[in-house]
């Protein structure tokens, strides 16, 4: 089996795209964006959510600039992620999430 590339995601949305023109589809659309989600609707039965409120039980916080104020004790931060580069020893599932905060 292979694994599908980005390449090949790439033909798959031109191949729906080149679909979607040539089904007589006659709606119109007032943003890039609006025709996407209705795309993606029409071929994989998702759907926008809004923003990201909880993950995994976690409240999240976000600011609109993307950016919190840096902590005022990094070292703090560099022990919790050294903890969770322990615990991925026993645990590899959580191997993924641990590797991006650290």
């Amino acid at each position: 089996m292979n694994r599908p590339t980005a390449a090949s995601f790439g033909f798959r949305l031109a191949s729906m795209l080149s679909q979607a023109n040539t089904a007589g589809d006659q709606r119109v659309y007032l943003s890039d964006k609006e025709y996407n989600e209705d795309l993606q609707y029409q071929h994989f039965q998702t759907k926008d959510l809004g923003r990201l409120k909880y993950f995994l039980g976690i409240k999240v916080a976000q600011s609109s600039s993307g950016q919190g104020e840096p902590l005022s004790d990094p070292r703090r931060y560099r022990r919790l992620v050294g903890k969770l580069n322990y615990l991925t020893m026993t645990r590899p599932d959580i191997s993924f999430p641990v590797s991006v905060v650290s």
